[in-house]
């Protein structure tokens, strides 16, 4: 005579549970991989858009120097862009519209603005990250922006801002998390 057959738990089987296991840990561990992701981007935006803020702050201040108009007005933007750099810990360069270097006017041949990137301020900002300056030893994001100024003879031109700060935190951020 058979002996009847006894059911373990509810009757499911234990590969049922390993696989509910497994298929509960690959979620856990994909949302989790998708939210650091969203984390990164969400830091790496906020970063760009407080650099496009100070160089658009800083164009706004230029165009209005230019708009007042006075012999001293280089001197004006000058000391205009050096204050921009140290409140907000960035280099800055101010370019003509043919992309001759205006600030700080040394042309120590860090070139930024390149007919490429000139290019693609005609369609919209420039953001981008990287190491743009001779000395960086930790990754820079290099913001590039183009304005226009009108003279006191109602002469517009067009110039070009291009502001690099430090962007480590924005790699230590994605490799903490």
């Amino acid at each position: 005579m058979m002996k009847p057959h006894k059911k373990k738990g509810l009757g499911l089987s234990d590969g049922y549970f390993k696989l509910s296991g497994l298929l509960l840990f690959v979620g856990i561990l994909l949302t989790g991989a998708v939210m650091g992701c969203t984390a990164i981007v969400a830091y790496r935006d906020t970063v760009q858009t407080s650099l496009r803020q100070s160089c658009e702050t800083l164009a706004v201040n230029i165009t209005e120097a230019y708009a007042r108009g006075s012999d001293a007005e280089d001197e004006m933007i000058g000391r205009l862009i050096r204050t921009a750099e140290s409140e907000y810990q960035l280099h800055l360069w101010m370019y003509d519209g043919d992309g001759k270097e205006i600030f700080p006017g040394t042309n120590d041949g860090q070139r930024l603005l390149t007919n490429s990137v000139r290019s693609y301020l005609e369609m919209d900002d420039y953001m981008q990250m990287g190491y743009f300056t001779k000395d960086a030893k930790q990754p820079q994001m290099c913001c590039a922006i183009r304005f226009f100024v009108q003279l006191p003879d109602g002469e517009v031109r067009c110039c070009y801002l291009l502001a690099v700060g430090d962007a480590a935190n924005v790699q230590q951020y994605s490799e903490m998390l």
